[in-house]
């Protein structure tokens, strides 16, 4: 089991913290000359051909009772922002952006992700097989954007034309109500005609950037700033 947790500092750039932990099967307590045995003072892996191995030294596990011994523990330096989708709802999700010198490998397996102290959810197919990568942290309420129709609109262009126009108009407000500053991340996606016929023009308040088929805007806000956002379509 892989377990992955965030320490909330009062800088914006925190660190997200993973250890990789094992649930030991239940086994029965070794022989007292066993449990004399001095255990390995850091667990030592050895990459096999076909699976990664790990020596722990002797250790004491009482019988019937399930334990966890930790094969490796890290600290990552990483970006932590609050993604936000208005087409899908108001919550914001924290999410650590972890770029490292390295590549590290993480098997697949299950995943616990805490923070603050908490559980905020599960995933039984992690894995990291990179030197870049997101982790998620669930949601945060403090953080939430806001969604107003403006317009909704149809006509037609020119005296004797016969082309019809669809107007949109949205405001998306993003609010931080935390105690300190974040950076937020709002994506909405992007229009797409479905005949060639049709002409989409955009129009928006700050200007977004593109990535892929989305637009999103990138901000930084302080404690109990907001971002407002017109986007017309």
């Amino acid at each position: 089991t892989w377990t992955m947790y965030r320490e909330e500092e009062a800088k914006p750039q925190m660190r997200a913290q993973g250890a990789a932990m094992y649930e030991a099967d239940m086994v029965e307590a070794p022989a007292p000359a066993q449990a004399m045995a001095k255990p390995v003072e850091r667990p030592v892996s050895m990459q096999r051909s076909s699976h990664l191995e790990w020596n722990l030294g002797p250790r004491v596990i009482p019988s019937g009772t399930p334990v966890t011994l930790t094969l490796q523990e890290e600290t990552w330096q990483a970006e932590v922002y609050y993604p936000l989708r208005p087409s899908l709802g108001p919550e914001s999700f924290v999410t650590a952006k972890v770029k490292l010198p390295k590549a590290v490998e993480l098997s697949k397996g299950r995943a616990v992700f805490s923070l603050d102290q908490r559980l905020a959810g599960t995933d039984n197919n992690f894995a990291a097989n990179s030197d870049e990568f997101e982790l998620y942290f669930g949601t945060d309420d403090r953080v939430t954007v806001e969604t107003l129709d403006l317009l909704k609109q149809r006509g037609k262009e020119g005296f004797f034309s016969t082309t019809n126009t669809f107007n949109w108009e949205w405001q998306f407000t993003v609010k931080n109500q935390r105690d300190r500053g974040i950076t937020v991340r709002v994506d909405d996606p992007l229009p797409m005609a479905a005949d060639s016929s049709i002409k989409v023009k955009t129009e928006s308040t700050p200007q977004p950037e593109q990535e892929k088929l989305v637009y999103f805007w990138k901000a930084d806000l302080e404690a109990g700033q907001d971002l407002v956002i017109t986007h017309k379509v």
